[in-house]
């Protein structure tokens, strides 16, 4: 088999274990983050959007003879992208603050499991030359 296929699927093993241990740690947070991704998502196709509608307005608001309606449409279509960006950097926002809580939770979670897995090794384990040598060793 192809060594380079076989550090890819080891590669997803790993990816796997890394995602089953922060869905562990945070699984509000992780799905919370998931959330806010998925609506950072649409947010500037929506603005995109947005500023094609604007766009043919003031295009057909030239040809037609009710400036004045075609201008409050045009009006109406600025502020409600204005409000798409205020969403967008409040889902910015939000999700900064959910990577920084998740974040906290995993570190705290791994810190627990490395104390309880070094607490159930025998006390001799720590005073064998051998671990010295592997924890002090240069390579």
């Amino acid at each position: 088999m192809n060594p380079s296929l076989l550090s890819k699927i080891r590669g997803l093993r790993q990816l796997r274990r890394a995602l089953a241990l922060v869905w562990e740690s945070a699984r509000g947070w992780t799905l919370a983050g998931l959330g806010l991704m998925v609506v950072q998502s649409f947010l500037p196709l929506l603005t995109l959007y947005l500023i094609k509608l604007i766009v043919d307005t003031v295009a057909s608001g030239i040809q037609t003879p009710d400036k004045e309606a075609a201008l409050n449409r045009v009006i109406v279509l600025i502020l409600i992208t204005g409000l798409v960006s205020l969403v967008t950097e409040g889902c910015r926002f939000l999700a900064e603050i959910v990577k920084e809580h998740q974040s906290q939770l995993v570190t705290d979670h791994v810190m627990d499991v490395i104390q309880r897995q070094s607490a159930a090794v025998d006390l001799a384990y720590y005073d064998d030359p051998n671990y010295h040598d592997t924890l002090h060793s240069s390579e």
